[in-house]
Parts: structure tokens; C-alpha cells; sequence
């Protein structure tokens, strides 16, 4: 055995088994956090213009928001589902503006997609929303 294969073995032996483990979406939890919100805000634009409703991005990462649809400013955060079934969003930037919040949930296990949107009158605090029994499925 050589190093690098004494190396991958070590890594294996390590590497504890997920929820994500050889799940449909499994690639997704390998794409690094910042490029994870990319794909959201993408795949949302993309659902939503696959039905005829129009979404534009509206600038780069620093964007006050992600998207315009119907004329309302949205932000987009994406993320998987953890070991315990829920949820966690972060970098909710109050100080951008916007209206709306989509919050896109990842579940590789059965290769399904939530969604739920939060109107910023509400409030974004704890962790609200982040039971997939409040979230409408995207199956």
C-alpha cells in the first residue's frame, strides 16, 4: 500500500457515516457553502421561469438582493437538511433590502426540495421554519 491509498484509507475510516451517504443529492453536501447558495438562487430561477413566472437575478453576491419576482426584491437561502431533520440558514442580512425571503431546503436522502417564503414584516429570528411540516414540498 502506498501513501496516498494509506492516506484514503485513514480518511475512510473517519469519515462517519451521514444521512447523506450515497444519497441522489449527495453532491450538493460536496460543494462548498458559498457555491451551495449559487445553486439555490440558480435552481430557484430556473423553477420558477420553468412555469412562466418571470425571475431575474438582480446583481452579483453583494447584491441587495438575489432575485426580482412580480416586481418584489427576494433573497434566497439555501440549505440542507442535518442529522436531525432540520434546517439552518444563515446570513439573513437585514441591513440589505429586500421583501421576501425563499428559504430552499436540500433533503438528499429521498431527493426532495422544500420551500417556504417568509415576508420581512414577520421577522426571520430562530429557527422559524426550519420543520419541513410548515414547507411546501417542490416533488
Amino acid at each position: 500500500m502506498n501513501p496516498v491509498e494509506l492516506m484514503l484509507l485513514v480518511i475512510r475510516e473517519h469519515t462517519p457515516e451521514t444521512i447523506w451517504t450515497d444519497a441522489p443529492l449527495e453532491p450538493f453536501r460536496r460543494v462548498a457553502n458559498t457555491n451551495r447558495g449559487d445553486i439555490g438562487e440558480d435552481f430557484v430561477q430556473r423553477y420558477l421561469q420553468r412555469y412562466g413566472i418571470v425571475a431575474n437575478r438582480v446583481g452579483s453576491r453583494i447584491s441587495a438582493a438575489d432575485l426580482e419576482i412580480g416586481g418584489k426584491l427576494f433573497e434566497v437561502k439555501t440549505a440542507s437538511e442535518d442529522k436531525g431533520g432540520a434546517f439552518q440558514f444563515n446570513h439573513v442580512r437585514l441591513a440589505r433590502i429586500f421583501h421576501r425571503v425563499i428559504r430552499f431546503g436540500v433533503v438528499g436522502v429521498v431527493a426532495e426540495l422544500y420551500w417556504s417564503r417568509v415576508d420581512r414584516s414577520v421577522g426571520f429570528g430562530g429557527s422559524v421554519g426550519s420543520d419541513r411540516r410548515f414547507w411546501g414540498s417542490m416533488a
